[in-house]
């Protein structure tokens, strides 16, 4: 069994989806939070964080860099990137539009032009009910919608969804009331067993970001 060591900031954000896998998958590991001002004195260690970012992720001493790359390595290892061609191709369909717009949630959240920012609201707030919709058709496309996005067990895309939706939660409550769906499917991953047992043992003084 490979040691591995996951290094990212006190907060949800990027490495929240790795955290999440490694809970699905059941698989132990190092969760290493940097905290306080410790960042500034470590980011330039290019051995550790050879592009000067987190997350990472050691594995017997191998670093591992861009957090759906790391996702979705441990995904296939472990069995949650679906079972044939087409759930995998589903798994990263739906995992690539789960970034996409936690990219853009991220971005707006650290706008710091006021005016450019009130730009980038309107903007995500409509283009979201796209991604919304596309979510939900493929949702409701899986048996009676009230599953999975894809199969019939948990997948890396299922997580991906789980984890937008709840950083969404935190911050737009308008648009999960807006997509019935989305909520319900929210809902029901948070009394997924692992997913449950992980949002029970996760530090509950980190930021929601």
């Amino acid at each position: 069994m490979p040691t591995y060591k996951l290094t990212y900031f006190d907060v949800r954000g990027r490495g929240e989806i790795i955290r999440l896998v490694f809970a699905q998958a059941g698989v132990e590991y190092e969760d290493d939070r940097i905290v306080g001002s410790t960042w500034d004195s470590i980011k330039g260690d290019r051995k550790r964080f050879p592009m000067g970012c987190v997350p990472v992720l050691d594995v017997d001493g191998m670093v591992m860099i861009q957090s759906m790359a790391i996702a979705r390595h441990l995904s296939k290892k472990y069995g949650l990137a679906g079972k044939d061609e087409k759930e995998m191709a589903v798994v990263d369909m739906m995992s690539d539009l789960c970034t996409d717009m936690l990219n853009e949630m991220f971005d707006l959240m650290f706008e710091k032009d006021e005016k450019r920012k009130e730009e980038m609201t309107t903007k995500f707030l409509k283009k979201s009910d796209t991604y919304m919709e596309a979510f939900t058709r493929c949702l409701q496309k899986n048996g009676d919608g009230t599953g999975y996005l894809i199969g019939d067990t948990v997948t890396l895309a299922d997580l991906a969804l789980f984890n937008l939706l709840e950083q969404l939660a935190a911050k737009y409550a308008d648009m999960m009331t807006k997509n019935p769906p989305m909520q319900e499917f929210l809902d029901r991953m948070k009394k997924e067993p692992k997913v449950s047992a992980w949002l029970e043992k996760r530090p509950k003084g980190e930021m929601d970001i």
